[in-house]
């Protein structure tokens, strides 16, 4: 009766370790992350928040030449995967972004849509994402670091 209760609790943490694979390989997840929450808009236009990140990161697929001189980069998407970091690089062109890919100093690639001199800029246009695209609610603004 022992032994045949071990098999079960063997069995079922193989499973449990097997099944859970695929969360060690999905998109990122920001609670790994301190984020510096920073107001989206002014007081007076509303209260959503903007995650802000700082990384050092370097240009996988840039394709605007002036890559060097923006640090903030809004983010639709993290992945371990570079194959899935390009297979969601083309559905963003799919729907009309101009997405490029971006690697951290972890090793994830991020799939930024905008990039700007100004925080301010990349922050209004998050809250613009996230208001025309709902699917895109937990977009964010990655600070390069210099």
């Amino acid at each position: 009766m022992l032994q045949r209760f071990f098999l079960v609790l063997l069995a079922c943490t193989s499973i449990l370790h097997w099944g859970c694979r695929s969360s060690r390989h999905a998109t990122f997840n920001s609670k790994e992350y301190n984020a510096e929450k920073l107001p989206a808009e002014n007081k007076s236009s509303g209260s959503a928040t903007v995650d802000v990140r700082s990384e050092q990161i370097v240009a996988i697929d840039y394709s605007k030449p002036k890559a060097n001189s923006e640090i903030y980069f809004v983010i639709l998407g993290s992945f371990r995967v570079l194959e899935n970091a390009k297979k969601f690089q083309n559905q963003l062109r799919n729907e009309g972004f101009t997405p490029n890919v971006l690697q951290n100093y972890k090793g994830l690639y991020r799939i930024s849509v905008y990039s700007y001199d100004d925080i301010d800029l990349a922050r209004a246009k998050v809250v613009s994402i996230r208001n025309k695209h709902s699917k895109y609610s937990d977009a964010w603004v990655l600070r390069r670091q210099l």
